[in-house]
């Protein structure tokens, strides 16, 4: 590990810790909405599951909100059932915020300072997440991670990091699409995807029944049901209401998203050119956010790790790059901040939907850049006009 990195690790879990700390002892043990409620959520998840509740109802008493993830989830958690709470916080922070930051050293392509000022605008996002001990940190670096292994041509481990993706929150499923990319994808890719799938499906079954287990994703997938009706957070469909006062079927448009998606894909999967897989790896994480309409500030980490790496590895002009990452700087990362006045907060955040917009932006460039590249195969150079 070079210099800069061991500072960069280091100052990284300092702030973790701090952030941890601070949000632990300015809450109150009886409360029921603490600074660090969604930590509360996640531990008491396990006991619900053991004793056979429904781990989607309201426990009021408890923490503030309802857990919104797989039994799974809930069961992989139970090694922060026996620890303190100031213990497991920063424990779960760190696991979040490290599993992200080595997977982005690993991918490191240009020179430490360009590289760095990438990972300075990601750590501004990742204090957000560690700020509300969410998931979304470890979802962004373990799809990073089974990037690296589909890159080594490692389907087990690829696969297994993305089916744990999905026991948190079922849209990292998508990124199985970068298998495509891969030489025996078909045999090899399937047949680990189908195995990790199954035993992480099976694991809570170790305590509960599989009836149980089928109850209990019956109650999940109602909670993910109802959250269609909701109102919009900060995605593509909040930015179409919040600008031209329009909301289209939320179905039908994310459905065409993903066809398009998926179907560029599969199109890129055919070529040959040098950051081909990486951009479009970049591309589907912003996709998981932008076109959540539940997407909530803390989920941006993973919208900004595609940011990250489209940094690094876009071939497009600096000057381009510079004039699409400064609105991420100041609307996307620090919009939320105290650097605003509350009142502004709110403007750009959520009325103006500023939070999102800049992603759309890189989101879009990131699309022309990948079909205006030429399509390389079997040696021939196919230009492909745009």
């Amino acid at each position: 590990m070079e210099r800069w990195q061991q500072v960069l690790l280091a100052l990284v879990s300092l702030l973790v810790i701090f952030i941890s700390v601070k949000q632990y002892s300015t809450s109150k043990a009886s409360d029921t909405c603490t600074h660090y409620n969604n930590y509360i959520i996640f531990k008491n998840s396990p006991s619900h599951l053991s004793q056979g509740t429904n781990l989607y109802q309201g426990y009021e008493k408890e923490h503030y909100d309802v857990f919104k993830y797989t039994p799974t989830f809930a069961l992989l958690f139970s090694p922060f059932l026996s620890v303190p709470d100031i213990i497991g916080l920063s424990a779960w922070n760190l696991l979040n915020a490290l599993v992200w930051l080595f997977a982005l050293f690993r991918l490191q392509k240009q020179s430490n300072r360009f590289f760095i000022f990438g990972l300075v605008i990601g750590v501004l996002e990742l204090y957000i997440a560690v700020l509300n001990s969410q998931s979304n940190a470890l979802i962004a670096g373990l799809l990073l991670w089974s990037y690296i292994y589909l890159e080594q041509e490692d389907f087990s481990r690829a696969s297994l990091f993305i089916w744990l993706t999905a026991a948190i929150k079922l849209f990292g499923i998508v990124f199985f699409a970068m298998f495509l990319f891969y030489k025996g994808w078909h045999k090899k890719g399937i047949a680990y995807a189908i195995l990790w799938g199954f035993i992480l499906f099976v694991i809570p079954t170790v305590i509960v029944s599989f009836k149980t287990l089928f109850w209990q994703y019956g109650n999940y997938f109602d909670l993910l049901k109802a959250d269609q009706s909701t109102f919009l957070k900060y995605s593509f469909l909040g930015w179409l209401q919040a600008w031209f006062n329009w909301e289209p079927n939320r179905t039908l448009v994310v459905l065409f998203a993903l066809f398009f998606q998926f179907g560029l894909n599969i199109y890129k999967s055919m070529n040959r050119q040098e950051n081909t897989k990486i951009l479009m790896a970049a591309s589907w994480l912003l996709w998981m956010v932008i076109f959540n309409h539940m997407s909530e500030s803390a989920t941006f980490i993973i919208a900004v790790t595609g940011v990250v790496i489209w940094w690094e590895y876009s071939k497009i002009s600096i000057k381009m790059k510079l004039f699409l990452i400064v609105p991420i700087i100041l609307f996307t990362c620090l919009g939320p901040s105290d650097i605003y006045p509350k009142a502004w907060r709110m403007v750009i955040v959520s009325d103006l939907q500023l939070k999102v917009f800049p992603c759309i932006l890189i989101y879009a460039a990131l699309l022309w850049e990948l079909i205006s590249q030429p399509l390389i195969k079997k040696g021939v150079d196919i230009e492909i006009s745009a």
